[in-house]
């Protein structure tokens, strides 16, 4: 899941990849 990552980044988006 790249649920973190994308939380991490600094990106509010949606990308779920399981």
């Amino acid at each position: 899941m790249l649920v973190v990552e994308t939380i991490r980044s600094g990106n509010r988006r949606r990308i779920w990849k399981s």
